[in-house]
């Protein structure tokens, strides 16, 4: 142990030991510091005959305090608000315009006969498939007519009209 450890403890003892063997003493204190109050009784009892003090007596009956109902159960804890109820608009069904089968035809060719006659060659799904004037194609497609820049195809349940473009060096004068 650390020699100021032992002392702090000696000291400790000492005074200990002084306080027991020598209690205070009950003189007055030095002029100049406030007065003592004196004790009050534990009990004050208004049956004993002679004067009492009136500062000291008790009233018969101590007025009630009065309680008001809580705002809350404390033992719930606070809870928290309900949420908002979101009132939904009316759902207008929006249909979406009805949109034809994509063309999947590409321009593959074209090709003159010995009588003069002009034939358009389309490719689709590694099929040559010619065409005319009127040829019914898949997914519902007709052959519209042909020009020197584009094939014209229509599609008849939306009437629906759209092309297959030539490539200008396939494109007759």
């Amino acid at each position: 142990m650390k020699p100021w450890l032992r002392w702090t403890l000696a000291i400790t003892l000492s005074l200990s030991a002084w306080a027991v063997l020598f209690p205070a003493s009950t003189e007055l204190p030095p002029s100049g510091s406030p007065p003592a109050i004196p004790a009050v009784p534990a009990e004050v009892s208004n049956d004993r005959p002679g004067p009492v003090d009136a500062g000291l007596a008790l009233p018969a009956e101590l007025p009630r305090p009065r309680l008001e109902p809580a705002a809350f159960d404390p033992f719930e804890g606070v809870k928290p608000p309900a949420p908002p109820v979101a009132v939904a608009a009316p759902q207008v069904a929006v249909v979406p315009a009805p949109t034809p089968p994509p063309l999947s035809y590409r321009f593959l060719g074209r090709v003159k006969d010995p009588d003069g006659r002009t034939h358009v060659y389309l490719s689709h799904e590694g099929k040559d498939l010619p065409v005319a004037k009127g040829s019914p194609l898949d997914e519902g497609y007709v052959v519209e007519r042909l020009e020197a820049d584009a094939v014209l195809v229509y599609y008849p349940p939306l009437d629906f009209h759209t092309q297959i473009r030539i490539p200008l060096a396939d494109a007759i004068p």
